[in-house]
């Protein structure tokens, strides 16, 4: 449940951080995510402090601690504080790491930013839900919903406790709008299979297409993630995560080069 890989944080001026320096935990497992392992795992004390410390002991020192805990409930919100309470603590004793934790736009009931605010250093907003599996086809995030999800946050805690975060793979619907994860370059090769191009939405900046079986692809490019990168920062964002950078636009890498 360790990934180092898959969270590329930018700082301000835009240069991406070495890797080397962030531990990503997630109760992702197989196809989906597991908020039963948290809720076992903090109903006995003594079980989620060696946990803890087990997890602390793995962290790199000076290394930055990610927590990634998705699909939790209202319910769950005393569970989930005490959980990266003690995953915090013992980061921050045994490798003096700071902690992170990966929050979803909109979701302030099961993830209320004051309460999360006091166990973690930074609440990192996943801003990639506007359209996702489950709604029609449409961009993943705009800029209107990216200054609305971080200003809703921000006006909590400041916004210098608050980063913006943007997966970089897109989304295709069938005929029945049903929806899955692409990246730029399958959808790139469906694209030109179709003897198609893509269009650049104008409201979004996303790129979208449709194939003649009916597919409907969004997927982010590097003036997508521009866009979306200024409009975090009119909102007082000062740091930016790309993730999922295989199979995305090239661009997006020479534009945010990896500092070593």
């Amino acid at each position: 449940m360790l990934d180092t890989t898959s969270l590329r944080p930018v700082v301000a001026r835009g240069e991406l951080v070495s890797l080397d320096r962030i531990v990503r935990f997630t109760n992702f497992q197989g196809t989906r995510f597991h908020s039963e392992t948290v809720r076992a795992i903090s109903e006995d004390g003594q079980v989620m402090e060696g946990f803890a410390r087990t997890l602390g002991r793995s962290i790199p020192p000076g290394a930055a601690l990610v927590v990634d805990l998705q699909e939790m409930s209202g319910d769950d919100v005393r569970k989930l504080t005490a959980f990266v309470r003690a995953l915090a603590a013992s980061a921050g004793a045994i490798a003096q790491a700071r902690t992170a934790i990966i929050v979803p736009a909109g979701d302030t009931v099961a993830y209320p930013t004051q309460v999360l605010s006091r166990v973690a250093d930074l609440l990192i907003v996943r801003l990639w839900s506007e359209y996702r599996p489950g709604t029609r086809p449409g961009p993943p995030a705009t800029a209107d919903f990216v200054r609305r999800e971080l200003g809703s946050r921000s006006t909590a805690i400041g916004a210098s406790r608050i980063a913006a975060y943007f997966p970089l793979h897109g989304y295709i619907w069938d005929r029945a709008d049903s929806a899955r994860a692409i990246t730029f370059e399958e959808a790139s090769r469906m694209v030109i299979k179709e003897a198609g191009v893509f269009r650049r939405d104008p409201s979004s900046r996303f790129l979208t297409a449709t194939g003649r079986d009916g597919w409907t692809i969004w997927v982010p490019d590097v003036v997508t993630v521009n866009t979306l990168v200024q409009a975090a920062r009119a909102r007082g964002a000062t740091i930016i995560a790309l993730s999922n950078f295989r199979g995305a636009d090239p661009a997006i890498l020479r534009e945010y080069p990896i500092k070593r």
